[in-house]
């Protein structure tokens, strides 16, 4: 086997057993209750993984405007609290705009050591983002990551909704 080939092959073990251990978390039942001191169902579920350092982040917002955000792979807590107001409006705007749904990085044919971002949306709308719309809240949301990650409170985006 050629050198290149089995990079790429080795590769992409990694990156899908990096993916395989930021499994998303299952969405509660329509209607279901919950017990009491139970958290709350996140409204988005963001996760971040691979990369040549096997990097996996997850956030998950609730409908409280939380945050849980951790590090998926070594299964430590990055951060958690209340979200800046700027980044509450802009959830809210996209749940009142958008219906539920699921978006995942689609990476080139033939990339390597590439990070692969997926997120589940739980919108209240009936319109379903077009695709770049739904890169461009990936990209907002990795910018808010970053900032929680780095202690500086997150802004709002461009992004409509």
């Amino acid at each position: 086997m050629k050198p290149d080939r089995l990079f790429l092959i080795c590769t992409l073990l990694l990156v899908v057993a990096a993916g395989a251990a930021c499994a998303p978390l299952a969405a509660p039942a329509e209607g279901a209750t919950l017990a009491p001191g139970t958290p709350a169902p996140a409204i988005l579920t963001w996760e971040r993984s691979g990369g040549i350092t096997g990097l996996c982040q997850r956030l998950e917002v609730t409908q409280a405007m939380t945050y849980h955000l951790e590090d998926c792979r070594r299964d430590v807590l990055l951060g958690q609290g209340d979200l800046p107001a700027e980044v509450q409006r802009q959830l809210a705007s996209w749940q009142q705009s958008y219906a539920t749904y699921t978006w995942e990085t689609t990476p080139p044919a033939g990339a390597a050591d590439m990070f692969i971002d997926r997120y589940t949306f739980t919108g209240q709308g009936s319109q379903t983002p077009g695709r770049q719309e739904q890169e461009a809240i990936d990209q907002a949301i990795a910018a808010w990551v970053n900032k929680l990650v780095s202690g500086a409170a997150p802004g709002p985006t461009p992004t409509g909704g």
